[in-house]
C-alpha cells in the first residue's frame, strides 16, 4: 500500500522537503545535503523562505547563512565547514544545532521574542569564534 501523502518526500536539486497536496503550497521543511551548486543559490532559496518551520543542512559550501521566518522553530547545520556567519531572525527558534562546524564566527539573534520560549543549544565538535560563543 502507498503511503499517504504526508509522509511522502520528494527530491527536487538537492533540495528534501515534505511534499505538498497537489505539489502546491509553500515548503515548510528544508534538508539540504551536500549541496555541490552555488552558495547563492541557498541563500535566495532561505531569503524566500518565509514560512519555514525546520531547516537541516550537512556539508554547504555558504560562508553565510540567514534566516528570517517568524515560523521557524529549528535549525540544524553540520559539517559546513565554510561557514563563518549565521544569522537568524525567529523569535520563536527553539532548538539551534551547529555541529562540527569549525570556522563558525559569529551568530547573530534579530528580534527574540520574549515569549519563544527556551532555546536549546548544541554545538558538538565546533569551533565557535567569540562573537558566537557570547550570543
Amino acid at each position: 500500500m502507498a503511503r499517504s501523502s504526508r509522509h511522502r518526500r520528494d527530491r527536487v536539486d538537492g533540495v528534501n522537503a515534505p511534499a505538498h497536496s497537489h505539489g502546491v503550497g509553500p515548503r515548510r521543511n528544508l534538508y539540504l545535503r551536500s549541496w555541490e551548486g552555488e552558495a547563492d543559490c541557498v541563500r535566495s532559496l532561505l531569503a524566500e523562505a518565509v514560512d519555514l518551520e525546520t531547516f537541516a543542512a550537512r556539508c554547504l559550501p555558504a560562508e553565510d547563512l540567514r534566516f528570517c521566518s517568524d515560523c521557524l522553530r529549528e535549525v540544524t547545520v553540520n559539517r559546513c565547514e565554510a561557514l563563518r556567519t549565521l544569522i537568524l531572525d525567529a523569535p520563536y527558534l527553539t532548538n539551534l544545532r551547529v555541529d562540527h562546524c569549525f570556522n563558525l564566527d559569529t551568530i547573530e539573534f534579530l528580534h527574540p521574542s520574549s515569549t519563544g520560549g527556551p532555546l536549546k543549544v548544541s554545538s558538538r565538535g565546533a569551533y565557535l569564534g567569540g562573537t558566537a560563543r557570547r550570543n
